[in-house]
């Protein structure tokens, strides 16, 4: 039994010898240079240690670390990030604006992101003093633009009646002049409708006196007048006539209609009869009146009738005073007596009587 566990110890120093001899040649020779974290995992063999036990598992051998070129590679630091200064912006509500196109401002923005752009990318002391640079050449553009009115912090002078809002600094403007603002008006010259008015007021912004004209004032609607008579056909068709409004004040035309009107069946009838006696024998105005009453129309259609016929009684006189002439003879003055006693007037029986040779 003691034999037995004296050649398992001498057999397990054999392979922790071997193990130490291997990882030395791995590393060139030198543990040292391994690192410290797999230099303490490589403990010596002196007999400051005790021997493993029987049944100790034996340690394996690190495994080399190699890059492409087979040899270790050193375990790096890790590396310090270093914050880069950044320019002090303005708050929001005190950002400058631009005097131009919205292009000058993509132009400006897209330099300053790309030189940041291109910082990120470089060395910490490099990015350092490119940093401290850009900063200094973005102050140096910033003061250039706002020299230039590129950039403004506008300070607003309110709209006048004849300015618009207009920055004291740069200039630029917002909205339209407000224009003068009278809010009471005293009238000077009432108006009428065939004659301006005029009134005046004085601007409550700048105390400017304003005239101004007042329009012409409204027609007063007046009565209607019939400027052409309605007309009647011997068949009874009514033609209409037209109506006019006039102004009551200054006697303007208005307005302007058509009339007509609606005949009753025994207006119709009178009309037609009338014109039935025209067309065969001649009558004075009084004389178809009468004979349209003989027939059994009342006075007032028989008038109407009369009124409407369209006939010329002057001519009317002349063919009475040819049908006498044509059955006997008469003087002069008899003629004109006969025509009168038939109804016509004097001035329509001297018309009749000249009309045929007297």
């Amino acid at each position: 039994m003691n034999n037995e566990q004296t050649n398992n110890k001498d057999k397990n120093q054999s392979e922790v010898a071997q193990s130490q001899n291997a990882t030395s040649e791995s590393f060139g020779g030198e543990v040292k240079s391994i690192g410290k974290h797999e230099a303490a995992s490589v403990k010596p063999s002196n007999s400051e240690f005790p021997p493993p036990s029987v049944d100790a598992v034996p340690i394996p051998a690190p495994a080399p670390l190699q890059g492409d070129s087979g040899f270790p590679q050193p375990t790096m630091p890790p590396q310090e990030t270093q914050k880069i200064p950044q320019p002090a912006m303005p708050p929001q509500s005190q950002q400058p604006t631009f005097q131009g196109s919205t292009k000058k401002e993509s132009q400006f923005k897209a330099g300053i992101s790309g030189a940041a752009t291109k910082i990120k990318n470089m060395p910490i002391k490099t990015k350092i003093i490119a940093s401290g640079g850009l900063l200094a050449a973005i102050v140096v553009i910033v003061a250039i633009l706002f020299a230039t009115h590129v950039l403004c912090f506008h300070d607003w002078e309110e709209a006048t009646c004849y300015e618009p809002k207009t920055c004291t600094i740069c200039g630029q403007t917002e909205g339209d002049p407000l224009g003068h603002y009278v809010e009471e008006w005293t009238t000077d010259v009432e108006p009428t409708c065939s004659k301006t008015g005029s009134e005046h007021g004085n601007c409550v912004r700048c105390g400017l006196e304003i005239n101004r004209e007042i329009p012409l004032a409204e027609h007063t609607p007046g009565e209607w007048k019939v400027t052409e008579e309605y007309t009647i056909t011997s068949t009874g068709t009514v033609v209409p006539g037209t109506q006019t409004q006039y102004c009551s004040v200054c006697g303007a035309e208005m307005d302007t209609k058509s009339y007509t009107i609606e005949l009753t069946m025994s207006q119709e009838n009178a009309l037609q009869r009338a014109a039935s006696y025209l067309d065969t024998m001649s009558f004075s105005y009084s004389g178809l009146i009468d004979q349209l009453e003989f027939e059994g129309y009342s006075t007032e259609d028989a008038t109407f009738a009369v009124d409407h016929c369209g006939a010329d009684w002057n001519e009317q006189a002349a063919k009475k005073a040819q049908d006498y002439l044509d059955f006997m003879s008469f003087s002069r003055s008899g003629l004109i007596d006969q025509l009168m006693f038939e109804g016509f007037t004097r001035e329509q029986a001297e018309y009749g009587v000249a009309a045929v040779g007297y």
